[in-house]
């Protein structure tokens, strides 16, 4: 079959990518496919993928921080299967050029310290606070319901801490909020440039608003130094 893949992704900053890979190839060829199985990287939360859609060419659309190789099941209508694989690249957009001449301004430049938004549960105090204290020494302010501004109302409150936010952190575990969803749909409403759920625990459930996020999953509230260190690298720092 000549068959082949092809993708597209948006960077959305913060180490960040919208992606989507799809088949391309002769019409007669493509509609030998039944339906196609995408093996994602095993850091998302479902990395076993069917796509039926043969109008989209079996389009899957995703996010995510990392390059990784996509293998791709074909399972065609007469109960034959062929197989490709995808090597997902992920590219920074060209750096904008400087103007020539910077326009005179009475106004001083005032650089907004970089925040992050974590959602968790009070069962998951420890890990929230360890979060706290490694973000602080990266620059990074952080922000959470617990130290909301008095006076406003708690939606105003999470939706204005949301738009100033450069990440979201949900720390997910047996014991997650009730309130964790709303936050979850409000940090997807407001467009957040980088969503990352921490998932404590074997027991710990993704929510299915955050399926197609790669998460972090830790054992136990021990691991978080790696978990810090992986959101530091995917982008939470002022270098």
């Amino acid at each position: 079959m000549k068959i082949e893949t092809k993708q597209e992704t948006i960077y959305k900053g913060n180490n960040w990518w919208q992606w989507s890979v799809w088949l391309d190839g002769v019409e007669d060829e493509l509609d030998k496919v039944a339906h196609v199985i995408y093996t994602l990287d095993p850091t998302f939360p479902t990395p076993t993928r069917k796509i039926v859609d043969r109008n989209s060419k079996f389009r899957l659309d995703s996010a995510g921080w990392g390059e990784f190789e996509i293998y791709i099941d074909l399972v065609l209508k007469n109960g034959r299967n062929s197989h490709l694989k995808h090597l997902l690249k992920l590219e920074y957009p060209a750096p904008k050029k400087e103007p020539t001449q910077k326009r005179a301004s009475l106004k001083k430049e005032i650089k907004e310290t970089p925040a992050v938004f974590i959602s968790s549960s009070v069962a998951d105090i420890s890990i929230t606070q360890a979060l706290r204290d490694t973000f602080a020494k990266n620059g990074l302010e952080v922000m959470s319901l617990e130290n909301a501004p008095t006076g406003l109302p708690w939606e105003r409150s999470l939706i204005t801490m949301l738009h100033r936010a450069v990440a979201a952190v949900f720390v997910i575990s047996e014991w997650s909020s009730p309130f964790a969803i709303r936050e979850i749909e409000a940090a997807l409403e407001q467009r957040v440039g980088l969503i990352v759920p921490i998932l404590v625990g074997e027991k710990a459930q993704l929510p299915k608003e955050l399926n197609h996020l790669q998460s972090i999953r830790l054992k136990d509230i021990s691991e978080f130094e790696s978990a810090a260190k992986q959101l530091i690298e995917m982008g939470m720092s002022l270098s």
